[in-house]
């Protein structure tokens, strides 16, 4: 038995105001974690709060977070918006299309997720963000060491089994996701649950014709 300590995010389904920076899953993809997710559900039927399908995505990185309330976001936004929006234009550039491989699930102390084995791609892309959009006021830019997408939270962690890392730990996944798309997202109901469109960007395939 694990020390296993659920907590529910009180951002849960509330209003937020932040400014992401997202690789968007193809639909056939966000499909396949959706039907994950519901192996999950029987795993732990009751306390799970489940990702909907259309909101799964893997975060490059979080440009203004839903969780920062020291300052005015969206007059910070304005003076940093022709940066964030010059290096979507640099990471289409520099970064082709390229493929992750998620196979390994992890329950943390406020989500379940899947993580992608490491790929050198997202890591380039993250750094063109880290040198070109300034960090907000004195914060760094909120840093993502791992490629993950967030399946479920704990709507009532009170009720989650307590052995559920030894529950999910049984599952296996396998699923690879073609990557073409990256998106700058105002997000206004947070996980992702209503997101803006601001600057989608294509990756450039490689072998495509010219």
């Amino acid at each position: 038995m694990t020390g296993f300590d659920p907590q529910r995010d009180e951002l849960l389904g509330q209003s937020c105001l932040s400014y992401q920076v997202q690789f968007a899953l193809p639909a056939e993809v966000r499909r396949a974690l959706a039907e994950f997710s519901r192996q999950l559900q029987q795993v732990a039927p009751s306390g799970l709060w489940v990702m909907p399908a259309e909101s799964l995505h893997v975060t490059c990185c979080s440009l203004v977070s839903p969780r920062d309330d020291v300052c005015d976001k969206d007059r910070y936004w304005r003076s940093v918006r022709s940066q964030a929006e010059a290096a979507v234009k640099r990471v289409a550039l520099e970064v082709p299309a390229f493929q992750l491989r998620f196979r390994t699930i992890r329950v943390t102390g406020r989500a379940i997720i899947v993580l992608a084995d490491d790929e050198p791609s997202v890591t380039h892309a993250r750094s063109v963000f880290s040198q070109l959009a300034p960090p907000l006021g004195a914060r760094q830019s909120q840093v993502y060491d791992t490629i993950h997408v967030t399946l479920c939270r704990y709507a009532d962690p009170i009720g989650m089994r307590r052995d559920l890392p030894e529950a999910v730990a049984r599952l296996r996944l396998d699923l690879r996701a073609d990557i073409d798309t990256l998106a700058l997202v105002r997000e206004t109901a947070y996980p992702s649950l209503r997101n803006e469109m601001l600057m989608p960007a294509s990756l450039a395939r490689i072998g495509a014709a010219g």
